[in-house]
């Protein structure tokens, strides 16, 4: 006997989700295409489910000139639009800031702006990529605490003294909430339409893109260099994290013996079998990779760099940089100059 397919699920029409309500998103030149997939494609779903008169997207777009061949939407609404919107009533339900690694510097004022009016109006703010930066500059993070992506955390932390960041894929808080972009914002997005629409919307949006379990905003960001580690036993993710924890003062790799209980020369060749480098080499590719971040995301002097990364000079780290990178770190602030 042939079996009948089930029925598909009525539409949700009850509860929090039949109030009509409208979401904006602003995006930003430089964006991650596929983080903002992540949280469009789902929103797109969820009008399917509880009917377009329900929920509502609205998209705004920050300034863009096409460089470099960078995509950009169809979208005829700019962030001045936005910051009318904000300042119409009735009051949106969300708002989502979608940014790259950096803010365009012709898009910053409006996007504080926007930041500024939204967070006075207490509309619910989700910050995805570089606009957390703004956010901090602001001093609107909550707690001063925002997610922010691995590999803009050390300058993070030294541009913005008097905020946190978190290595976690997100971070809610009741008015603001931050994510660390890229497919973090789909574990954000399902989250959010739990706790907005029910449980039952957001399974149905998981059983539609094909998500197993959902990371929730505890988990940690797999980190810098985190996928050599995979399959790597426990004692060397163990000497690994304290190397991360340590990079700005890198210990003696005999240091780890005493935490680890089992000789340096075993430590030595686990490395060697399970990441194909020395200890000495994972550590010094981690001081170089922190010096790049530093060099690139930051204005602080070179020593200021070398000393942060654990260089103990500037020849030092400009030695080593160019080893590794085959430009040196004045070379490689030039040429990222306009």
């Amino acid at each position: 006997m042939q079996r009948q397919p089930l029925p598909a699920r009525p539409a949700r029409t009850e509860g929090p989700a039949a109030k009509p309500c409208e979401i904006l998103i602003a995006v930003l030149p430089g964006v991650s295409l596929l983080g903002l997939g992540c949280l469009i494609e789902p929103l797109r779903h969820l009008r399917q489910i509880v009917t377009r008169e329900t929920v509502r997207l609205s998209v705004f777009q920050g300034r863009t000139h096409g460089e470099d061949g960078d995509l950009s939407l169809a979208c005829d609404r700019d962030l001045s639009d936005l910051v009318q919107r904000i300042a119409t009533l009735p009051a949106p339900e969300a708002i989502f800031f979608c940014c790259g690694f950096d803010v365009p510097r012709d898009n910053r004022e409006v996007l504080c702006q926007a930041l500024r009016l939204a967070r006075r109006a207490n509309i619910p703010i989700f910050s995805i990529g570089a606009s957390t930066w703004a956010l901090a500059e602001l001093g609107l993070l909550p707690d001063g605490q925002g997610a922010v992506h691995w590999s803009s955390l050390a300058a993070f932390r030294e541009r913005n003294l008097n905020a946190e960041p978190l290595p976690k894929l997100f971070h809610l808080a009741a008015r603001v909430s931050t994510c660390a972009g890229e497919l973090a914002c789909l574990d954000m997005i399902v989250r959010y339409t739990r706790d907005r629409f029910g449980s039952d919307i957001a399974d149905r949006i998981c059983d539609r893109f094909l998500i197993g379990p959902v990371r929730g905003p505890e988990v940690d960001q797999p980190a810098q260099m985190s996928s050599m580690l995979r399959f790597a036993p426990p004692v060397v993710r163990q000497v690994a994290m304290r190397m991360r924890q340590t990079v700005e003062s890198p210990l003696r790799i005999s240091s780890f013996v005493a935490e680890t209980g089992i000789s340096q020369r075993q430590i030595e060749r686990l490395f060697q079998r399970h990441l194909n480098c020395s200890p000495r080499q994972y550590y010094l590719d981690l001081q170089l990779a922190l010096a790049w971040q530093l060099c690139e995301q930051t204005e602080m002097s070179l020593l200021e760099v070398a000393l942060a990364s654990g260089f103990g000079s500037n020849s030092s780290l400009a030695r080593r940089f160019r080893q590794r990178f085959a430009v040196s770190p004045t070379e490689l602030r030039a040429s990222r100059l306009p």
